[in-house]
């Protein structure tokens, strides 16, 4: 429920926008914004893609959903302090086929958000119920 709720408005945003662009030529309406600047907001946006910083990350269900609804373009660093959770974590991502997942074994508040790993994060997820 977390990532659904961080990037479910993202998603519909990006749905509605679609929609309107395709309702507008089959009405044969002109747009605000010419096609090609259109085109390149669109693609702006897909080489940057949503990047997610998972702060508290296993097992796993939170950063899995993260990353379906981020989408191929979309990133998610999943972040888990505990070795035996971690693994978990780890285990669950390949299950899910989620290659986009970057998981971390480290303590959240020990790492530099200076680091570029961290560079263009878009969303941060954390759920104070996973923080044990």
């Amino acid at each position: 429920m977390p990532a659904w709720v961080l990037l479910s408005s993202l998603l519909a945003e990006a749905d509605a926008e679609r929609e309107a662009e395709e309702q507008a030529i089959a009405d044969g309406t002109s747009i605000v914004d010419s096609t090609e600047e259109k085109e390149v907001k669109r693609e702006k946006k897909r080489k940057n893609g949503v990047k997610v910083l998972d702060s508290t990350a296993a097992p796993g269900n939170k950063t899995t959903m993260a990353a379906a609804l981020a989408g191929e373009d979309g990133r998610v660093v999943a972040v888990e302090r505990d070795a035996g959770r971690y693994k978990v974590l780890k285990e669950m991502c390949a299950k899910a086929g989620c290659s986009t997942v970057a998981p971390m074994n480290v303590d959240f508040l020990s790492i530099d958000p200076a680091d570029p790993k961290f560079k263009n994060v878009t969303h941060f997820l954390v759920d104070p119920s996973c923080c044990t």
